[in-house]
């Protein structure tokens, strides 16, 4: 371990000492391979000789000649063997960042590779460091522990595994863990102390490479070079995990701004028609009101209030299409019948902004079609709706055109009004979206029925698509599977009702109770008002005398619901119609009603036709069933 001055491998002395120089490895690989070349050429004459002592028919030189050519190829083998071992090692020890030392005893001659340089701060090259710089890195109080270990690895054989602080180029200290020991082989007469050497943060790994030397060392920084590309393969997969979670955030946030703008908007589009009714009805209320101005005003509050529930079928509409609950009834329906319809409903508001107004339909449009009348009157009312809303003069066109197709019809709405750029035209077709903001502001509206009708042209068998030119209008073109039927439309069921009905009503709200006892008794019932299921069940009881024609139950009540009070009414034999009345209008609600009993559904709010029309068609198909029976 002293300080005398050695010839570097490559000639030169060191300033100070022995001289470590970067390793090349150029010796011990040519050294290799004119061992194996020796072998090689033994092999040959081996060979040759006995092929020699065939050809003169001498057993012994031929015998001599095998039995040296067979323990040549041995050796050759041995020497490849051991030449892929340290192959494969220098190869593990690269792969593992692991850094190589070696110091011969005979000479005093010490190399290290350039990963070992790394570890130092170093450049990755060849260089070279006297054996006195080399000490000089050490920490002053890790030298008595390097001394010592080196020491116990020449006298006794012991292996190296010791930590200490190295000083970096940078001049920082650095944790270096060496592992080694004593090897005895040809390399001298008193052979070399070598091994790895590893970081502090490898310490795990060092550890568990403390105790093993050999094939045992190679597989374990083969183990962890293996480690270190499946580290790199998570990271490659975490990135992109982080890229598709960075897309989805983004598509989350632009769903929640788009979300929160519709309440925003849903707020004013709310407490606006909600300000004329409450404002309309304080001047109702006043006593000096005139006849027409009185008329006026209902017509206003009216109007507000069929705009409010608008508002909220939209958000009902798109609820249960996203939900799958909507479904289609495809019956005998006339579409030239039910185009005219639309138009001329809401032909005063056209009126009103002295728009052109032109309805074109083929004359080949069938006179029946298999078709939702429902569900297509709602894309037509939804699209003339649009176009009168962005329309604010000019023309406005409703064309029903047939196709090349015979099952397939095309509704084509167009209009002069403010039109859309080629990028408004692709998000209008989205929930809660409006062109841009300020057309919300300007019109109103949810931003739902382009939405909706594109759905339900898609449920229907086609698609709804638009064409706009900004500032100069648009068409929208709904296309529709609509095969002729040879069925004849079922005419409307009429909205009279027989006279003199009795007619149970079970609802707990006071002002609905008065409401519906009102428009049953304008209808030309007789109506027994009662507030809870509890009542209505016992009120059927007690009138098998003269039994209720019709019993009209509201679904939501308080001491017994009218779910359970249905159920009570059934179970007790009893065959009395049931109408649900019901605010709850939410998919699947209609089936939940029907199944506990009721043969018949209305959502709230009610209107006098549709109260009219569905006891009328209830009272009838019941009248129809029991005189079949």
């Amino acid at each position: 371990m002293g300080d005398a001055a050695t010839p570097a491998t490559d000639g030169s002395t060191g300033p100070t000492g022995t001289a470590i120089v970067a390793p090349t490895l150029t010796l011990t690989a040519r050294s290799t391979r004119e061992t194996n070349g020796t072998w090689l050429l033994l092999t040959l004459a081996s060979g040759v000789g006995s092929a020699t002592g065939m050809v003169v028919e001498s057993a012994l030189m031929a015998g001599i000649g095998l039995t040296l050519m067979f323990a040549c190829m041995l050796g050759l083998s041995t020497s490849l063997r051991r030449r892929r071992s340290d192959v494969a090692r220098g190869s593990a020890c690269r792969n593992a960042g692991a850094g190589c030392w070696q110091w011969r005893l005979g000479d005093g001659v010490a190399w290290h590779d350039e990963r070992f340089q790394r570890l130092l701060g170093a450049p990755s090259r060849a260089g070279r460091i006297s054996f006195s710089d080399l000490l000089g890195r050490i920490h002053p109080e890790d030298l008595a522990q390097f001394h010592f270990a080196v020491d116990a690895a020449i006298e006794r054989a012991d292996p190296i595994d010791f930590v200490v602080r190295m000083r970096t180029t940078d001049g920082d200290w650095r944790p270096i863990r060496f592992i080694g020991g004593l090897d005895r082989d040809a390399s001298g007469p008193s052979g070399h102390l070598g091994g790895i050497a590893l970081p502090v943060t490898d310490d795990v790994i060092a550890g568990a490479l403390a105790t093993r030397t050999g094939d045992e060392l190679l597989s374990a920084l083969s183990e962890q070079a293996k480690l270190a590309r499946d580290l790199g393969r998570i990271r490659v997969d975490l990135e992109e995990r982080n890229g598709e979670l960075e897309v989805a955030r983004t598509a989350a946030v632009h769903a929640t701004r788009a979300k929160t703008e519709f309440l925003a908007n849903m707020s004013h589009e709310i407490r606006t028609p909600l300000t004329a009714i409450i404002g309309y009805a304080d001047l109702l209320a006043e006593e000096d009101t005139d006849p027409a101005t009185r008329r006026s005003i209902l017509q206003t509050v009216r109007g507000n209030g069929e705009h409010l529930l608008a508002l909220v079928s939209e958000i009902l509409d798109l609820s249960k299409i996203e939900a799958g609950r909507t479904e289609t009834d495809r019956v005998p329906m006339d579409v030239r019948g039910c185009v005219r319809d639309v138009a001329e409903s809401l032909r005063g508001q056209i009126d009103r902004k002295a728009l052109e107004f032109d309805v074109v339909i083929d004359d080949d449009i069938h006179a029946a079609v298999s078709l939702d009348p429902l569900r297509f009157r709602q894309i037509v009312v939804n699209l003339l709706g649009n176009a009168i809303k962005f329309t604010a003069e000019g023309r406005i066109t409703v064309e029903l055109r047939s196709t090349d197709r015979d099952d397939r019809i095309r509704l084509i709405v167009s209009d002069t009004g403010i039109g859309m750029s080629d990028l408004e035209a692709t998000r209008i077709f989205e929930p809660f979206q409006q062109a841009d903001g300020s057309t919300t502001r300007r019109f109103g509206g949810t931003g739902l029925g382009l939405t909706i009708s594109r759905r339900l042209c898609e449920m229907l068998g086609g698609d709804l698509e638009v064409r706009s030119t900004a500032g100069a209008g648009s068409t929208f073109t709904a296309t529709v599977s609509a095969p002729p039927t040879a069925h004849r439309p079922d005419v409307r069921t009429r909205t009279q009702m027989p006279i003199g009905l009795r007619v149970l009503l079970a609802e707990d709200g006071l002002d609905n109770r008065r409401l519906i006892t009102h428009l049953l008794s304008r209808l030309g019932a007789r109506v027994h008002a009662v507030e809870d299921g509890a009542a209505a069940v016992k009120a059927v009881m007690d009138g098998t005398r003269e039994p209720f024609d019709v019993v009209v139950m509201d679904m939501q009540m308080p001491v017994l619901d009218g779910y359970e009070a249905v159920r009570r009414i059934r179970n007790a034999g009893l065959d009395v119609p049931i109408l649900a009345l019901t605010a709850n209008a939410m998919p699947g609600d209609r089936n939940i009603c029907l199944e506990a009993g009721c043969d018949e559904y209305l959502p709230k709010p009610v209107r006098r036709d549709d109260l009219a029309r569905s006891i009328a068609g209830l009272v009838n198909r019941v009248s129809r069933w029991r005189n079949a029976g």
